[in-house]
């Protein structure tokens, strides 16, 4: 028995040892791998160091026969190696320049390093239908400072962001430049724990009991329990999504709206609550168009484009009456209540969204106040049209033409922005094509997008500009 039992030890230590071997020239092999950031590759390489720590640490401790401390140490390794450090190279697998929509990838980064000081991003692919967000180091912290010593430890984790984030996308959307737009919709959650403090959920939670026993007098306690603690769960996720479509509406303006809009058309219902308890998709639509109304994108009364100029040049006459025809579907769309209808019939749900709808102005004004660089109607109506006018003539929209052979460069938001626009007014016209037409001009657009992002990449990096400079080509 003592035999079986040596032996046994011996292949679970070389078994474990293997796996760490593994995934370390994996990682070796990624490294060798294009990136559009520096990112990635540093996470794998941190991924690659931390292999090897285990490996030293499975050939340092581990012998024949062990003990059943030294077997319980063991199964924690191979566990962290399997569960936890393995699925981490997924994202930097992800993240390379030909999975990735590689031009507007550091246009993102920055920012995200805008909204969240300090921080870093990897933008990765997904198979899933979604953008998600990650917290890395939160991840990986934890199993490591069970199993590896303090030293050890603090020496690797010295190597990861403090803050470092996955951000992921639908893999089949990786050309949809424009629909990229919900990265800032992500972001916005490492920021929703400055909104939510304990003392916001702790006075939320006593209003909702409030509420739900004048609803079911003579209930059941657990009944009771039951409910309010399914209307405190409602209450926090959808507050949370609807937190960061504030924080979206707020980087990109309009292009948030139509973003939002093009995902939702893809969901089965407008009206229902998601099985994930996010919030139905018309009062996410309504509350993002408020956001543009409060901020001066969007007329208060009838859904039109306030932020535009008196005149334009250089346009076709009837751009800015196709936007505002696809803004009134929205408005349609967004005034009709049948999602407070579907609501109405469920306690748990009624009273929590009564809750969540009063709170949303409280919401909307901290996600202004807490952006260093909002996106506003005035950049909007200054740079969005002139651009706009590029892509009319098959240019990329990344600078405005000033006098005496001068350009000034503008934000991601107005590059994507007028992108949008052009897609509205322009290529919905074709949708009615031959859909080879169709998708020719969508992938022009997009290409002419992300030339535009490289450019006002390079233009970031090798120039100040703080003013205009001298005009270079495109």
């Amino acid at each position: 028995m003592d035999a079986v039992h040596e032996q046994l030890s011996e292949s679970a230590s070389a078994d474990s040892f293997l796996k760490a071997e593994k995934i370390r020239e994996e990682g070796s092999r990624l490294l060798r791998l294009t990136y559009p950031s520096d990112t990635p590759p540093a996470f794998g390489s941190f991924v690659c160091d931390v292999c090897d720590a285990l490996g030293r640490l499975i050939l340092d401790q581990y012998r024949a026969p062990a003990t059943p401390a030294e077997e319980r140490e063991l199964t924690l390794v191979t566990i962290c190696l399997v569960a936890r450090i393995a699925p981490m190279l997924g994202f930097v697998e992800g993240a390379t320049s030909d999975k990735t929509p590689a031009n507007l990838v550091l246009p993102l980064e920055r920012i995200g390093e805008a909204v969240l000081p300090g921080s870093k991003f990897i933008i990765s692919r997904q198979w899933r239908y979604n953008y998600t967000v990650i917290e890395l180091r939160q991840l990986l912290e934890s199993p490591l400072r069970a199993i590896l010593s303090p030293n050890e430890c603090d020496r690797l984790l010295t190597k990861l962001s403090p803050n470092l984030y996955a951000m992921s996308f639908p893999a089949i959307e990786r050309e949809n430049v424009l629909l990229h737009v919900n990265f800032a919709h992500e972001v916005g959650h490492p920021l929703e724990d400055q909104y939510f403090l304990p003392e916001r959920a702790a006075s939320v939670l006593i209003e909702l009991r409030r509420r739900i026993e004048r609803e079911m007098p003579g209930a059941g306690v657990v009944r009771l329990v039951s409910t309010i603690g399914r209307a405190s769960e409602l209450t926090d996720a959808a507050t949370r999504e609807l937190f960061s479509d504030a924080i979206s509406a707020s980087v990109f303006g309009p292009s948030a709206l139509f973003a939002l809009s093009e995902v939702a058309r893809l969901s089965e219902s407008m009206d229902e609550i998601a099985e994930d308890m996010h919030p139905p998709w018309r009062l996410r639509l309504r509350h993002i168009v408020k956001v543009l109304q409060e901020r001066g994108f969007l007329d208060q009364e009838d859904f039109t484009l306030k932020a535009w100029p008196e005149a334009t040049t250089g346009l076709p006459n009837d751009v800015k009456r196709k936007v505002d025809d696809w803004l009134a579907e929205i408005g349609d769309i967004t005034s009709q209540t049948s999602d407070r209808q579907a609501i109405a019939g469920d306690i748990a749900a009624r009273c929590a969204y009564e809750i969540v709808e009063r709170t949303l102005p409280d919401v909307r004004e901290f996600a202004r106040a807490n952006l260093a660089d909002p996106y506003t109607c005035e950049e909007f109506r200054d740079d969005v049209p002139e651009l706009l006018g590029r892509l009319f003539h098959d240019l990329p929209p990344n600078q405005i033409e000033e006098a005496h052979n001068k350009v000034r460069p503008v934000k991601v938001a107005s590059i994507l922005a007028a992108g949008w626009l052009f897609r509205l007014a322009e290529l919905l016209s074709l949708a009615d094509q031959p859909p080879r037409d169709y998708t020719q001009r969508v992938g022009l657009l997009n290409r002419l997008i992300l030339k535009a992002l490289e450019l006002k990449t390079i233009q970031d990096h090798f120039g100040a500009f703080h003013g205009t400079v001298e005009q270079g080509g495109d």
